[in-house]
């Protein structure tokens, strides 16, 4: 029997580990990262409170710290509400 897999390879190679029921702490700002691998995957983490963006910076940082020799490329934004 063939089955048909009808997810683009994109999205085969593609992660989202954000917790959307997580809400922000007053004084902090929103936001969010895409973390791409050497094997071309794709990993999203959204809902990142902090007050800068250097505080954003170190919780991705710490969060994929046991993949960092892997790591080809962190976009990190703010998500505007």
């Amino acid at each position: 029997m063939i089955t048909s897999d009808k997810r683009s390879n994109l999205q085969k190679l593609f992660v989202n580990l954000t917790d959307y029921s997580a809400k922000c702490p007053v004084g902090c700002r929103t936001f969010f990262a895409f973390v791409r691998f050497e094997d071309e995957s794709e990993c999203m983490w959204s809902n990142i409170f902090a007050k800068t963006r250097s505080g954003a910076l170190s919780q991705v940082l710490l969060k994929f710290a046991d993949c960092g020799e892997y790591i080809t490329n962190i976009s990190l934004q703010e998500a505007f509400n």
